[in-house]
């Protein structure tokens, strides 16, 4: 018995161990990115982010014309979109879901 608690223990503090590193490495990843160079060689001459404007403008023109042919998409892709609507129309996209609307594309429209 005593074996078996002291193995579960071990198990444990391990598992809370790893999942610490894991989470701090994937925080670590997300710093990197924002100040890799190549995410540096995007920004313009005055050091702006990239506007992802036009180009989700152009995936969300897309997905909705798929959503007209067929009515696949999913209840939270559609709550996505309407979040996605709301940004456009304030004019701002930023990286993160310019992302989500890529794979949102892929997902959807580049399995054609």
């Amino acid at each position: 018995m005593d074996l078996f608690l002291l193995s579960i223990i071990i198990v444990t503090s391990s598992t809370l161990i790893y999942s610490y590193y894991y989470r701090k490495n994937i925080l670590t990843d997300n710093v990197v990115i924002n100040y890799s160079q190549t995410f540096q060689g995007l920004l313009g001459i005055d050091q702006q982010p990239p506007n992802y404007f036009e180009a989700t403008k152009i995936l969300r023109n897309e997905i909705e014309e798929y959503r007209v042919r067929n009515d696949q998409l999913l209840k939270n892709d559609s709550r996505f979109l309407q979040i996605i609507n709301r940004e456009l129309e304030k004019g701002e996209i930023n990286y993160k879901s310019f992302m989500k609307m890529k794979e949102l594309h892929a997902l959807h429209v580049g399995k054609r």
